[in-house]
């Protein structure tokens, strides 16, 4: 190691040692991975440690129950092949999907098998590359997943990857696209950083890769000399399936219990909640604010709601998917609401919505030092018991996204 490198991993571990919150079993190699990803930055480096370890103690959907010889992770492991190729000063790392009927798809079981194969990657390859390419294959990907994935937990997930994973992204390629994948890109877009959207590039084959790559340096399954994507995503598994106990071992207990006594149970319990958590504030507010919900109307519909609502629909909980009901425009709501009640806008005989709009503005800032209260109605978390039955969330200090 050279002597500057080997001090700033001295620097990174006596930072370590100072936070009481973050492990300290994060070998020297891989401190030395954090620092080559953010160019030698300390302060970025502790930034993307702080995002890497705090994220996995949150995202409970992904980082708890990985046993990599369970059914359901053999399962995942057997539907997916995530290989890694060194091409020059650069390194490819590649994510195929091999379940086109989607019979055996588990969207939280592939991000959480993903996630066993990038620790492993992590430990096991020495490679320091100057940049990384990505390469997502779409050739299974089907309108059908749109319903059965977490939106929201794939932007918090890739952006997870990218900011606290030491990874340097220069090129995304998303090969074998099908024809709708721009519906599909429009609806995922809004929830991804520019800077991640500027840098994914759709191909039509994995022959359009060969523009791009040289073939030496790509698998035999995409025309290329190096070695069968299924061989390696095989020797990974067998690595990881030895290793079992790195992603296992400090995961099997839950509040002192072992969970293979309650694996399937409590693998239920993360989905439901999840509905709840990653909802946003939606369920949020309809759970804690003192309202009543028995309707809500979702007016002016476009032509492609249905296929927003599918998107959203896995994280709502089921009540509230009950309650929504779609209208093509403002006249449709008076077949169930008195135009009296309904707003000048919509063809109603009560105030004007901007009028009133416009009153509510004035009283809030006639009543702005209430707002500038920073604490107003907050519960003080460092006062709350440990026994205390509600989880809380936990916000990271994480570093900037900076694609290069």
């Amino acid at each position: 190691m050279p002597q500057d490198l080997q001090q700033e991993v001295i620097s990174i571990r006596e930072w370590l040692a100072k936070e009481p919150h973050l492990p300290k079993d994060l070998d020297d190699f891989i401190l030395e991975k954090f620092l080559h990803s953010c160019y030698g930055s300390l302060q970025k480096t502790k930034k993307c440690i702080e995002r890497f370890c705090s994220t996995r103690s949150v995202m409970s959907e992904i980082y708890i129950l990985r046993n990599p010889i369970s059914p359901s992770m053999e399962t995942a492991f057997s539907i997916t092949n995530v290989s890694n190729y060194e091409a020059g000063e650069n390194e490819i790392l590649i994510h195929q999907f091999e379940d086109p009927t989607l019979e055996k798809f588990n969207f939280y079981d592939i991000l959480k098998s993903f996630s066993i194969q990038a620790d492993m990657w992590l430990m096991e390859q020495k490679f320091l590359p100057e940049g990384h390419i990505i390469i997502l294959d779409m050739n299974n990907y089907s309108l059908r997943m749109i319903p059965r994935i977490n939106i929201f937990l794939i932007r918090e997930f890739f952006m997870y990857l990218l900011e606290g994973m030491p990874v340097r992204v220069k090129q995304i390629y998303a090969i074998n696209a099908p024809s709708f994948y721009d519906k599909l890109f429009a609806l995922i877009k809004p929830v991804l950083p520019s800077e991640i959207c500027n840098i994914i590039q759709f191909l039509p084959d994995c022959q359009s890769l060969h523009k791009h790559i040289d073939k030496k340096y790509l698998p035999s399954e995409y025309g290329g000399e190096a070695e069968s994507m299924k061989a390696q995503h095989k020797n990974w598994i067998d690595q990881i399936q030895k290793a079992r106990n790195f992603s296992y071992e400090h995961s099997h207990t839950i509040h002192g219990r072992n969970t293979d006594e309650f694996h399937t149970n409590f693998e239920i319990y993360l989905n439901n909640n999840d509905c709840i958590y990653l909802s946003g504030n939606m369920a949020i507010y309809l759970e804690a604010m003192p309202v009543r919900v028995k309707q809500i109307y979702a007016i002016n519909a476009p032509s492609f709601y249905d296929k927003l609502f599918a998107l959203i629909k896995p994280v709502l909980p089921s009540e509230i998917c009950n309650i929504i009901q779609f209208l093509p425009d403002c006249q449709s709501l008076h077949k169930h609401i008195d135009k009296k009640y309904l707003p000048s806008e919509y063809g109603g005989e009560a105030e004007s919505m901007k009028a009133q709009h416009k009153s509510w503005i004035d009283q809030i800032q006639k009543a702005r030092a209430r707002f500038l209260n920073d604490n107003l109605w907050k519960a003080d978390l460092k006062k709350k018991s440990k026994n205390n039955s509600f989880e809380n969330t936990m916000n990271g200090s994480f570093k900037t996204l900076c694609i290069d």
